[in-house]
């Protein structure tokens, strides 16, 4: 019997948190998925480049596929709709109509915790006053609008002030998304979008 869902992603990290949030079923509004996540070797730009293509290979064993990668990296030029409908023609192309979604990220799957801030908070144990001093203090430095812009760089410039290394344990990524405010990340187009597909496909019961 086929499994339900397959998801493509790019690295540990992305699939940290995408296993963490499949796995709150209930959060999503969704019935319970049997689910896998698989890691591209060539990371985004091997999915942008790729990545249907790749999905093929499973198109017997799984229901329905999610491809999900950053913007940022990817190396499409174009817009992030524009590589979306990309992506999804090409699925289309390859008997994946109907039952796959792809979702590109703008800039990287890191926005998505930064519209949930307790949960980073809760995370390395501060207030919201504390964090939001570290992200002003890196936006004197290098950005406006950091949580926006760089999303990644400067979690990771929260990290190294707070736990003195430069990144995130895939593990790590796993624990903040666990707790965070699925309603609240929904605020961000992709993961809202990617939501919306979900309960279409897998409606509660």
């Amino acid at each position: 019997m086929n499994k339900d869902l397959l998801v493509l992603t790019a690295d540990a990290d992305a699939e940290a948190i995408i296993k963490s949030v499949l796995a709150r079923h209930q959060s999503l509004g969704v019935r319970q998925i049997e689910f896998e996540v698989m890691r591209h070797p060539m990371r985004d730009p091997g999915i942008f480049k790729e990545g249907p293509e790749f999905a093929r290979l499973f198109k017997d064993k799984y229901n329905f596929l999610i491809i999900i990668f950053d913007h940022h990296g990817s190396g499409c030029n174009k817009s992030t709709q524009e590589c979306h409908q990309s992506i999804q023609s090409r699925l289309d192309g390859i008997t994946w109509k109907d039952r796959s979604f792809s979702a590109v990220i703008s800039p990287e799957i890191e926005e998505w915790l930064w519209f949930n801030k307790h949960s980073i908070c809760h995370f390395f144990n501060m207030t919201e006053t504390e964090l939001q001093l570290l992200v002003g203090e890196y936006s004197d430095k290098h950005s406006k609008d950091p949580p926006k812009e760089k999303p990644k760089e400067v979690l990771d410039y929260v990290c190294y002030r707070k736990l003195k290394k430069n990144h995130l344990l895939p593990r790590e990524y796993k624990a903040i998304a666990s707790r965070a405010s699925l309603m609240d990340w929904q605020n961000s187009e992709s993961f809202g979008s990617l939501v919306h597909q979900l309960r279409s496909w897998f409606p509660q019961q």
